[in-house]
C-alpha cells in the first residue's frame, strides 16, 4: 500500500530502499522511481539527499506544506506517495 511522504517519515527510512511516484499532467508519464534514502535535512526546500537505483531523482521532491511536512515533485498538488522495499 502507498503511503504520502512526509520528512518525518522519510527521516525513518534513511539507509532504507523505497519505491515511489508522483502523478504528472495529463500529458506526461507519472514520475517514478526506486532510491535509497541517504540523509533528510528538514531545514532545506529539498530536504531528502538520495542514491538513484532507477527511474526518476527523489532529491528533487520539495516541501509543500511546511505544516504537514508533505513532499511534492513537478508542482505543488503532486504529492509523492511510496512503498519501503526493504530494510536494508
Amino acid at each position: 500500500m502507498k503511503t504520502i511522504l512526509q520528512i518525518h517519515t522519510a527521516q525513518q527510512l534513511i539507509g532504507k530502499i523505497i519505491t515511489w511516484s508522483a502523478p504528472s499532467s495529463r500529458w506526461n508519464s507519472p514520475y517514478t522511481g526506486v532510491a535509497k534514502i541517504t540523509s533528510v535535512d528538514a531545514s532545506c526546500r529539498r530536504p531528502i539527499t538520495s542514491e538513484t537505483i532507477e527511474g526518476d531523482d527523489l532529491d528533487y521532491a520539495f516541501v509543500e506544506d511546511v505544516e504537514m511536512g508533505l513532499l511534492c515533485y513537478g508542482d505543488g498538488d503532486r504529492c509523492v506517495t511510496f512503498e519501503e522495499v526493504n530494510n536494508a
